[in-house]
């Protein structure tokens, strides 16, 4: 009986069947299958045992997942810098911003001040072809002022020449006349005095070559004992863009008696003028439009008076 009834013993394992986690000593885990064992074939345990395989597949799932959890931390850590390196470039991006700003309020504030070259950058062009009208327009003044002025010569020369025959039966006219000048008498030294009462004639001729205007201004002089020179001349070339040409007579002393020759400490002569060919335009203007077309008031001194002439006229006219 025992061998035809005895029923075979079936021992199972109840234990259940882990996968095994090895570390490798750098943080990370190695899950390793155990093999399982045989089971007899088709016997009850056997469906026991498979139902026991869920619970393996369960619990290499969690084993898994306890790996996965594992290494979590470091892939995180890993995907978490970028996010970090974007915050720092958000800071600067902000900073730059509210610089951008700052500038702003600042390009806003300098809008309420004058700024001289914001005007002459929208308007230059503007300004410079209105001063280029305007420049040519004075240049046609100047062209039409110097016809007249040669027209007015070539008319009054006539009346002129009557009025130099008068003029040389009066002794000392035109010295007189230029110490009546109130600047004029102020230039002159004692022997410019002295060699201008040689004086006989004195003109002035307006002419035009060209574009330029020409003026010229001729002193004759009588026997004297300073100059060789019986005429000295100035000539002055002014060209249409203002430029000024001067040209003078070379004055040829006698026996050393030049008179521009002076110490330091002396004053300079008038005739130094001569010798002298810079642009200088005052006594030109005083000789040329001052004294030469009516030359009879500084002879007659009525621009010399002095303070006590002024008193005495507004005397005379109280009391009238």
């Amino acid at each position: 009986m025992a061998q035809g009834g005895a029923k075979k013993k079936v021992v199972t394992n109840t234990k259940p069947i882990l996968n095994k986690n090895t570390n490798n000593g750098d943080g990370s885990t190695t899950t390793t299958k155990p093999k399982l064992p045989k089971q007899p074939k088709p016997q009850p345990p056997k469906q026991q045992q498979i139902t026991k395989k869920p619970k393996q597949d369960d619990n290499k799932a969690t084993s898994n997942a306890k790996v996965a959890v594992a290494k979590k931390p470091s892939t995180s850590t890993s995907q978490s810098q970028p996010p970090v390196a974007t915050k720092k470039q958000q800071i600067v991006q902000e900073e730059e911003i509210q610089e951008e700003n700052e500038q702003d309020d600042d390009n806003v504030e300098q809008d309420g001040e004058e700024d001289p070259l914001a005007g002459l950058e929208k308007h230059g062009k503007e300004l410079s072809d209105l001063q280029l009208a305007i420049d040519d327009l004075e240049t046609k003044q100047i062209k039409e002022t110097l016809k007249l002025e040669i027209e007015a010569d070539r008319k009054l020369a006539p009346s002129y020449q009557a009025r130099e025959k008068l003029i040389e039966k009066l002794p000392l006219f035109w010295v007189t006349a230029f110490q009546g000048h109130p600047t004029l008498q102020s230039v002159f030294i004692e022997k410019d005095i002295d060699l201008l009462s040689n004086l006989t004639t004195f003109k002035v001729e307006t002419s035009s070559v060209g574009t330029c205007s020409i003026t010229k201004l001729t002193f004759i002089f009588g026997n004297n004992s300073y100059l060789k020179n019986k005429m000295i001349q100035k000539e002055y070339k002014i060209r249409e863009d203002g430029e000024i040409d001067v040209s003078c007579t070379k004055i040829n002393w006698k026996n050393g008696n030049d008179i521009t020759l002076v110490k330091n400490e002396e004053d300079a002569s008038f005739f130094s003028w001569f010798d002298s060919e810079e642009d200088e335009t005052e006594l030109l203007s005083i000789l040329k439009d001052e004294i030469w077309p009516n030359p009879m008031p500084y002879y007659n001194g009525q621009f010399l008076g002095g303070e006590d002439d002024e008193e005495e006229e507004e005397e005379e006219v109280d009391e009238e």
